[in-house]
């Protein structure tokens, strides 16, 4: 009788560990992979509450009244004392200095050296007569001729230009009482020297050179999904439950 209680324990016990490892064996294949959850996004840093403003209002300036304007007081002008007429026969007449009245030039360009012929003119206003010619060529040569000339007269005369550039030519006129004129537009001419053959030489193009700007890629976060134990193999459970089934088989024989 106590061989049957043990035998029976003994067998009890083998199939409910059996049934157990089954169980768990089933549990564990049939269990869905978990998703990992995605990491929360950092809070953005709360902004702290605008600082207090305080307003206030300038007094404004006070607007100036126009008073009255004042009445100008008149100023008396200057009286003007006559000219006096002309002294007696044989007292002298101010001078009026001569005058240019104009400066021509054949031909004003050309390549050096070159030769250059001006024709300078003028006329006394003090009906005396011109006593010379100041021509300056604008090169750095300049030439007088002094003797007595018409009251309206010219004067020819060629200058050779050896330098290469821009040059401003220009004459004044003296008068019988040694004074000179001035120097307007009209006796003033500008010659253009170039050299024999001279060529332009255009200034080199330069190319920049873009060098596209070397693409450097993101980098890429890579989620590793966690990995999620398999279920144990079923076999121990199944020769577990045999094993029990064989115990209680050969506990009965032997009984």
């Amino acid at each position: 009788m106590k061989k049957i209680v043990i035998l029976s324990i003994v067998i009890i016990t083998s199939l409910v560990i059996g049934v157990l490892g089954l169980l768990t064996a089933i549990k564990l294949t049939t269990q869905e992979a978990v998703t990992p959850n995605a990491p929360e996004k950092p809070k953005a840093e709360e902004v702290p509450p605008p600082a207090c403003t305080l307003e206030f209002t300038l007094n404004p300036q006070p607007t100036n009244t126009p008073g009255p304007s004042p009445t100008p007081t008149e100023v008396p002008e200057p009286s003007v004392t006559p000219t006096e007429a002309p002294g007696p026969t044989g007292t002298p007449k101010p001078n009026v200095v001569a005058k240019c009245s104009g400066l021509s030039a054949s031909p004003t360009s050309g390549d050096v050296p070159l030769a250059v012929t001006f024709v300078g003119s003028g006329y006394d206003n003090n009906e005396g007569y011109i006593a010379g010619f100041d021509f300056n060529f604008g090169d750095g040569e300049t030439k007088k001729i002094e003797q007595t000339f018409k009251t309206t007269d010219s004067y020819t005369i060629t200058h050779t230009y050896t330098k290469i550039g821009t040059f401003i030519a220009s004459v004044r006129i003296k008068d019988n009482n040694g004074d000179w004129s001035d120097i307007p537009d009209v006796c003033k001419q500008t010659i253009v020297m170039k050299g024999a053959g001279a060529s332009v030489t255009p200034a080199p193009t330069t190319i920049a050179q873009v060098i596209p700007s070397s693409i450097v890629p993101s980098p890429t976060t890579e989620v590793v999904a966690p990995q999620i134990p398999q279920a144990g193999n079923m076999l121990p459970a199944i020769i577990a439950v045999a094993g029990g089934l064989l115990i209680a088989v050969f506990g009965w024989i032997a009984l």
